[in-house]
């Protein structure tokens, strides 16, 4: 694997935590604005088969893989946009609870 995909989900999730922390009312603009396009601004960083890979072995991260079986269809850029954006919702929500 050639890049550091937890850095990278760990940083959009604590860009997210910071965020929300703070607004707490900017949650839908988080959800529907900003999430989209820092998961866009990744992108290009990540090549999405190893993203996916990535995704997949986790142990930690396996859940939104196997959640995502059946319902996601596309190119694999576009697979790997939605595991991250389900990614980085489902840690954020859970850091959040705590």
């Amino acid at each position: 694997m050639s890049f550091d995909y937890s850095a990278l989900i760990r940083n959009l999730v604590d860009r997210s935590v910071t965020l929300l922390s703070r607004k707490p009312e900017a949650t839908a603009y988080w959800r529907l604005q900003l999430l989209p396009e820092w998961v866009n601004e990744t992108l290009p960083k990540i090549v999405p088969d190893e993203f996916i890979a990535f995704i997949q072995d986790d142990k930690e991260y396996s859940f939104v893989y196997y959640d995502a079986i059946g319902k996601v269809c596309g190119k694999p850029r576009e697979i790997a946009a939605q595991l991250l954006t389900d990614l980085v919702m489902e840690l954020v929500e859970e850091t959040l609870e705590n």
